[in-house]
């Protein structure tokens, strides 16, 4: 069923288009200024600018994808996707930022997982649920990626040893604008919500577990695998 905009969806669309340029604007001058001699603090005070630019356009993209759920627009293109290829690029790109905080990610398969998806979009679930995991544990801790492949499905399981997530909130936790509010994370409360737009949209599940605060979180993909060829077949 199309879902329909509210006034508010709409607003921040509209924003989100109009930040989008400035945003651009800034990337693109910090790439020219990357080339240049500068000195040492100079390219700190750079690196500043170029992580929050990226930051806002994160914000900025899942606003959009928002939007695009609620108009019933965001759409995925299947083609046949390794899942533990797909995983540990992500888990390579993000290893510097789990080194910085001491954190191990541990990635475990049971052979081949491959599954018929959209990659970019299928990436973008699995970076959202990787960089949650890092941005909700501990120094010093570790992150679980487990992938295991059955005849119908594969399942991808992302395990912290974080703040774990309370009973009360649990049920919550995938609903837009919705953040614990012992969260230290900032954001818009969105990714997780179009994780699992995202994921259902695949015909699959997103469920999140957590034996309370302080527990540790455990968040599970599953996607179904497919007999026919999947190459150029769009859906959403």
């Amino acid at each position: 069923m199309k879902q329909v905009k509210t006034d508010r969806e709409e607003m921040l669309a509209v924003a989100a288009h109009e930040l989008r340029g400035p945003i651009t604007a800034i990337l693109g001058c910090v790439h020219l200024l990357e080339k240049e001699a500068l000195g040492a603090q100079a390219r700190r005070s750079l690196e500043i600018i170029r992580r929050s630019a990226m930051t806002q356009t994160r914000l900025i993209e899942d606003l959009l994808d928002q939007s695009r759920i609620a108009g019933g627009a965001l759409r995925i293109r299947r083609e046949l996707v390794d899942v533990l290829a797909l995983a540990e690029e992500i888990v390579d790109a993000l290893r510097p930022t789990a080194e910085k905080r001491d954190i191990e990610i541990f990635v475990r398969s049971e052979g081949p997982a491959t599954t018929c998806a959209d990659p970019q979009r299928l990436r973008q679930v699995l970076h959202n649920l990787l960089t949650n995991a890092l941005n909700y544990s501990p120094l010093g801790s570790r992150v679980d990626l487990e992938i295991m492949a059955t005849e119908d499905q594969v399942v991808t399981r992302v395990r912290d040893s974080g703040i774990g997530i309370s009973p009360a909130f649990l049920p919550h936790v995938f609903e837009r604008y919705r953040r614990e509010e012992r969260s230290t994370v900032n954001g818009l409360g969105l990714g997780l919500t179009i994780a699992h737009e995202i994921v259902e949209l695949h015909g699959g599940s997103l469920t999140a577990e957590s034996a309370g605060e302080g527990q540790g979180s455990t968040f599970t993909l599953v996607l179904p695998t497919f007999d026919e060829p999947c190459a150029n077949v769009a859906s959403g």
